[in-house]
């Protein structure tokens, strides 16, 4: 099984053009998803997991269109947030809302409606949501030799993900950066093994690997 971790494309919030918590991406994050559907096309992809926040789905969905992956929302891997929401709010969209305004993408069973999303959440419960969500991922695909499933998350959640699939000690204490738009590769081997192949990929560059 092989793996692709990718930070969600050039966000408002990454640009400087927003502070809203569900952005989406800028003109130059649409051309970088546009190179990273183009490199993929050519993998075999047959999965896609995103993180249901409009800058990782916007990401997806080009590379759907392009690989025609079966989507997936997953929000085992959603945005890291320290701190609250303001007092009774929430600000991503409705499990519902996802479902109409992303027809490409299904939702597990098992997500609520709205509050899906871990908030507030400490750097050790983010390695507990991480590590599992390693483990499904494993569990689900480690047995298919020739699976290829994208993962499109954020930096924080990727970083942790990184950490937890490798079996790192002392996870808390290291820090793996991905930017926007690059891909970490994650293997998993016939015998269980886990490999990191590489990290931090740009779109221009992806396609290079073999």
């Amino acid at each position: 099984m092989r793996i692709y971790l990718l930070r969600h494309a050039q966000s408002e919030v990454n640009a400087g053009l927003s502070e809203a918590i569900d952005c989406g991406l800028t003109e130059l994050g649409r051309r970088q998803s546009a190179a990273l559907a183009a490199a993929l096309a050519r993998t075999g992809l047959g999965h896609i997991l995103a993180s249901p926040y409009r800058r990782c789905l916007e990401t997806a969905e080009i590379i759907r269109s392009a690989t025609g992956a079966a989507g997936e929302l997953w929000p085992a891997v959603h945005e890291h947030h320290h701190d609250p929401f303001p007092a009774g709010s929430w600000p991503l969209p409705a499990r519902s809302a996802l479902l109409s305004q992303w027809p490409h993408f299904a939702a597990p069973p098992e997500m609520p409606e709205v509050r899906w999303a871990a908030v507030p959440e400490d750097r050790a419960a983010q390695w507990q949501r991480l590590s599992k969500a390693v483990r499904a991922l494993v569990d689900r695909f480690g047995s298919q030799a020739e699976a290829k499933v994208l993962v499109v998350t954020h930096q924080a959640p990727a970083s942790v993900f990184v950490q937890a699939f490798c079996q790192w000690t002392n996870p808390l204490n290291v820090r793996v950066h991905l930017e926007p738009a690059c891909t970490t590769i994650l293997e998993v081997d016939k015998s269980g093994r886990r490999r990191l192949v590489c990290s931090n990929i740009p779109p221009e560059s992806l396609a290079a690997i073999p």
